[in-house]
């Protein structure tokens, strides 16, 4: 206490056991003995001294000194506080709260030692200013000022820039050049310094009174609470660690899984780094770009449209350096591509395995300077063995190959097959044989063969611009799009533009694709088509003349703002049509000649009058015949049909 009240409190004791005597001798007539009168004022003295002296101590205190007094209530609930805080980082959340209320103060930085340096784990600032993640290296003479005072209040003159060893080139009215911080708290445990705390400003009692004893009380009790919860903190997570570790390590050695072990990692890692986003990305075997294969908490909207290349952003300067990179605040970061709007700070590591790099682990959070050096070595660990499982994967890739590559094609040929019509439909006055030869497992070639109603029929065919995988793949795509538009029921000019616009403006294809989609209404003896650069689609009437179905553009994903037309043709009894892909009129026979379309015609016209199903085998005959090999080296599709009705406008002019 201060002097005064030391006097004032000491006084007030004196007059009221001066006053207990006299009432002692007055009422219990102890003048005859002395030594009684004596024995009972002692005992008196002793039982009342304590709890009189606190009494009178606090009934001064609250007269001449009061933000005094309620500071020091303030001093000892925080200590009952701290004693409750069980984990580090509450710890951490409460102590900067705690003395800006108590001090206050409009700044609060608390430093924490860690591995030689001190870092601000946690602070309080108006914007702009910001000090999350600032570091004081072990030689500055701040940290010599701390170690050899033996005050628990020092009075200092600090900027932000004075503390960073390596001090960036700021304006002049930047904040980080104004000395914002006055007063300093040590924190000290066993005559070392495991912290310390700076403060802005301080009130004007607790300048002139430095070492309270209550004050320097809980300043130790804070450092002592601190290094207690760090200690078991660092405990438990290196626990954590070990315990992570063990279960990636049985599970990488049980399952062959990338994505679930990637996933295991990830959630692995979140238990003991805490973040709000995270990905794993891998580098492309192009050596330029960058696939996103594995992402949690990013914004799909921002993510996605991103391009991401080797050297290029936070993730692609990981991978082409092979150096882990820590962001404390994002939003100063020039090269950061933002996959989400939350994101404050970001920590990349690569993933390597011997010579080669595979990718990087990246994590983003919501707090500025979230990650510490101990976060940066456990994801280090952990991309290790991330590196170790691609190596794994590549070499079983690699044994694998052949056989992986079978059992994938003979399942996408299921799967394409799937896809296709697999029944042809029936009806009285119409009749269909279909031919699809696809020269590989799986095909760029498609078709529909379908009832719309009872007497109305689709009947398309098709062909993607390229062979093999990347051909079916894109065949795929394409006819989901078609029979989700088919669906709608719009117009065949307006289904065709439909088409095109997807496959040019809405995906990232960049492939063209033929197309021919017709509907033939049996009772009105019509067909109704939309040629987008097809090979032309033939009619065969009865009087030996052919016509061809060629209205409608240019091939599909070559122009998006074209607008198809439609084409239609009356129908008369036992016209026959085919339809057919490019492979067809594209056979190179012995000679070097095509087969080309003049020799389509006169092998269909020789065939006329047979049933449908006996001309599409004979002439299957005749291009396996004309092209002299086991197998095509296009994709050979066709499809035949013959309409044996009666137009609806013959039947009323017949009645």
């Amino acid at each position: 206490m201060l002097r005064r009240e030391e006097l004032l409190v000491s006084l007030a004791l004196i007059l009221i056991i001066s006053v207990l005597g006299y009432l002692v001798n007055q009422f219990l007539g102890f003048g005859a003995h002395p030594i009684l009168a004596n024995v009972v004022f002692a005992a008196i003295v002793i039982n009342l001294y304590r709890p009189l002296r606190s009494w009178g101590r606090k009934a001064v205190l609250r007269m001449i000194a009061p933000s005094y007094y309620q500071r020091n209530e303030h001093f000892r609930t925080i200590l009952d506080e701290l004693e409750l805080i069980e984990t580090y980082r509450s710890m951490l959340e409460k102590i900067p709260g705690t003395l800006k209320f108590l001090f206050e103060s409009d700044i609060v930085a608390l430093f924490v030692r860690r591995k030689g340096v001190f870092k601000v784990e946690s602070s309080i600032a108006p914007q702009p200013i910001f000090l999350d993640g600032l570091t004081v290296d072990s030689e500055h003479e701040i940290l010599k000022k701390l170690k050899e005072s033996n005050h628990h209040l020092i009075n200092v003159k600090y900027s932000v820039n004075d503390l960073n060893g390596e001090p960036p080139d700021v304006a002049t009215m930047d904040y980080r050049s104004f000395k914002i911080f006055q007063w300093a708290i040590p924190l000290k445990t066993n005559n070392k310094l495991a912290g310390f705390v700076l403060l802005d400003k301080m009130p004007m009692d607790m300048q002139a009174r430095r070492s309270g004893t209550l004050y320097n009380f809980v300043v130790d009790q804070m450092a002592v609470l601190l290094e207690k919860r760090k200690l078991y903190h660092r405990i438990q997570l290196e626990a954590r660690k070990q315990e992570a570790l063990s279960l990636i390590a049985s599970k990488m050695a049980a399952t062959r899984n990338t994505t679930r072990i990637f996933n295991l990692l990830l959630d692995e890692i979140n238990t003991i780094v805490p973040f709000d986003a995270c990905g794993v990305f891998l580098a492309t075997s192009d050596g330029d770009n960058i696939e996103k294969f594995l992402q949690r908490g990013y914004d799909i909207r921002r993510l996605n449209p991103l391009k991401l290349k080797i050297g290029r952003g936070i993730v692609g300067r990981c991978i082409a350096s092979r150096k882990a990179i820590f962001i404390p605040d994002v939003r100063r970061e020039k090269d950061y591509l933002s996959g989400r709007s939350e994101s404050r700070s970001e920590l990349c590591v690569p993933i390597a395995g011997g010579s080669i790099i595979y990718g990087a682990m990246n994590l983003e959070s919501n707090r500025v300077a979230a990650f510490s050096d101990d976060d940066l070595d456990f994801l280090q660990t952990i991309a290790t063995q991330a590196g170790v499982l691609m190596e794994r994967y590549q070499v079983d890739k690699h044994v694998n190959m052949q056989s992986e590559f079978s059992q994938d094609m003979a399942k996408a040929e299921s799967i394409q097959r799937s896809l296709l019509p697999n029944e042809l439909p029936e009806h009285d006055e119409i009749e269909f044989d279909i031919r699809y030869l696809p020269c590989r497992q799986i095909s760029g070639d498609f078709y529909d063969l379908s009832s719309k109603t009872e007497d109305v029929f689709a009947l398309g065919i098709g062909d993607v611009v390229g062979k093999g995988i990347s051909g079916a793949l894109i065949m795929s795509n394409f006819y989901a799009a078609y029979l989700n538009e088919a669906h709608k029921g719009n117009p065949l000019a307006s289904l065709m533009s439909n088409l095109n616009r997807y496959l040019t403006s809405e995906t990232d294809l960049d492939e063209q694709i033929t197309f021919f989609l017709g509907k033939i209404d049996v009772d009105k003896g019509v067909i109704r088509y939309v040629n987008a650069g097809h090979p032309t689609p033939l009619i065969f009437h009865g009087d030996g003349s052919v016509e061809k179905m060629e209205i409608g553009g240019p091939l599909l994903g070559f122009d998006p703002d074209f607008s198809y037309e439609m084409g239609e043709i009356p129908l008369q009894k036992d016209d026959l049509f085919l339809l057919y892909t490019d492979g067809v009129t594209e056979i190179v026979g012995k000679a070097g000649q095509l087969f080309d379309e003049s020799g389509l015609i006169s092998a269909i016209q020789s065939l006329r009058e047979k049933p449908v199903r006996e001309i599409s085998r004979l002439f299957l005959e005749k291009l396996e015949s004309f092209n002299g090999k086991s197998s095509f080296d296009d994709d050979v599709t066709f499809i035949i049909g013959r309409y044996t009705g009666v137009p609806i406008d013959e039947f009323n002019e017949l009645v």
